[in-house]
């Protein structure tokens, strides 16, 4: 037999309550919410852009028309089997002797267009910059990102083709947001051709951010706790393969062993974050120096 809802919602089924029709509705809210959020994490907003639009393959500053760049563009395919472009600017005068070089690595809605502004910067100091689209990025192959986990090993893949490809010594990385946290990762490892890292506005724990990132939005917390979380975790690892719990800089930031430069946090979402407990992260770089 039938009840009519109080919202207007008509049971076909047995009614057993009033409770089994919000359950439904409820439930289907839930896995929305769920899917949702899983989605904002590892499939942010992808900003293509025209190969036309990168720059010529040898071109002039713009303040000293004397000083012409060279640009070589690069692939590699990462362990996952993803292919991944970038670019390599080189100063003039290289040939026949070998510079360190710079690698720059964009946040989690970026490209390598980033790093075009620090060219001028950069360049002139008779330094290579390197920068690269991460899987799921850009106009790199894959659907989706770690924000970190896959993303340090693949900086570490970029690394290794540079050094066998073209005239560098040493490599320093420099990274933005997602792309910090890859590099706090990756520098965990020690490798070898490693001198120094740059960080812009990294996060120490990825678990963390979610919770108080996710506390903003009343709809969430309704639904939130530890269990919506834990789903939130389970379809991330079955879409994309990882576990938030992995990406925690905090971690392994003490294996660090190379000088960093730490640039203040510079989104709001992440400046929240920044409590006097995971300022810890900050503060042991910073004795690194």
């Amino acid at each position: 037999f039938f009840f009519q809802a109080e919202d207007g919602i008509r049971d076909a089924q047995e009614s057993r309550g009033l409770g089994d029709v919000y359950k439904r509705q409820v439930h289907g809210e839930y896995i929305k919410n769920m899917e949702k959020l899983a989605s904002f994490l590892i499939r942010p907003t992808r900003n293509k852009y025209n190969p036309e639009e990168l720059p010529k393959q040898a071109f002039a500053l713009e303040l000293d028309p004397s000083f012409i760049i060279t640009r070589e563009l690069f692939e590699v395919t990462t362990k996952r089997r993803l292919k991944m472009i970038g670019s390599i600017y080189l100063p003039p005068n290289t040939a026949g002797s070998k510079i360190p070089c710079v690698i720059y690595c964009h946040g989690s809605s970026g490209n390598q267009t980033e790093a075009l502004k620090y060219i001028p910067d950069i360049l002139p100091k008779g330094i290579a910059l390197a920068t690269f689209d991460f899987c799921g990025c850009g106009n790199s192959e894959g659907e989706y990102i770690s924000l970190g986990h896959f993303e340090s090993e693949d900086i570490d893949t970029v690394a290794q083709e540079l050094l066998s490809k073209f005239p560098i010594t040493c490599i320093g990385l420099w990274g933005r947001s997602m792309g910090a946290v890859s590099v706090l990762l990756c520098a965990a490892r020690k490798p070898a051709y490693l001198r120094a890292i740059c960080l812009d506005s990294p996060f120490s724990d990825l678990m963390k951010l979610c919770n108080d990132y996710f506390e903003n939005y009343k709809v969430i917390q309704t639904l939130m706790g530890d269990f919506f979380l834990s789903n939130v975790r389970k379809k991330i690892v079955e879409l994309a393969g990882f576990d938030l719990e992995h990406v925690s800089p905090i971690k392994v930031v003490e294996k660090i062993d190379v000088p960093a430069i730490f640039i203040p946090v510079s989104y709001t979402h992440l400046r929240a974050h920044e409590t006097p407990e995971h300022l810890v992260c900050r503060l042991l770089l910073e004795k690194k120096k």
